[in-house]
C-alpha cells in the first residue's frame, strides 16, 4: 500500500485503492482495532509533545 498524507486536510491517500482516509480508518484498514488504533495515534502524539518541548526549551547553538 503506497500511501502518502496531505497535511492540508490531514487525510492518507491510498494510491492503489484511490481512497483518502482519516488516521483512525488508515489504521482499521492495516488490521488495527478501534482502541487500539486510538492508542497508538495517542502515543504518538504524547511523544510528538515530548519532542517538541525538548526543542522549544533548548538554548539555539
Amino acid at each position: 500500500m503506497l500511501v502518502a498524507v496531505n497535511p492540508r486536510n490531514n487525510l492518507a491517500h491510498c494510491f492503489g485503492c484511490r481512497k483518502s482516509l482519516n488516521n483512525i480508518d488508515l489504521l482499521l484498514s492495516l488490521d488495527y482495532s478501534f482502541a487500539d488504533a486510538v492508542a497508538l495515534l495517542e502515543s504518538w502524539l504524547r511523544l510528538y509533545q515530548i519532542q517538541r518541548t525538548k526543542r522549544s526549551t533548548t538554548a539555539p547553538k
